[in-house]
């Protein structure tokens, strides 16, 4: 994945796409993990690539991830998962 220094098996991939509930979207990709998305995502809307952004955090191990005030009720289930996630 671009911009990660260590390789990733597909599983981790898909385990990180799930938390974030992104895995259904990218099984619908033409070439599901290995579609490639242009440089600024214009192929994604702006939730898809919300929770692209959020499972990159992820998978960088990052220690803090900033939420902006104004979110969809949907965001605010993906928090918890992310708090989760982090806690455990």
């Amino acid at each position: 994945m671009y911009g990660l220094e260590k390789e990733l098996t597909d599983d981790e991939l898909w385990h990180e796409l799930e938390l974030v509930y992104a895995d259904y979207f990218v099984r619908d990709f033409p070439e599901a993990l290995e579609t490639e998305i242009s440089e600024r995502g214009v192929k994604l809307s702006g939730g898809q690539k919300q929770r692209i952004a959020i499972a990159r955090a992820f998978l960088r191990e990052l220690k803090i991830l900033c939420w902006m005030k104004q979110q969809p009720v949907s965001i605010h289930i993906l928090k918890k998962k992310c708090n989760d996630h982090w806690i455990n």
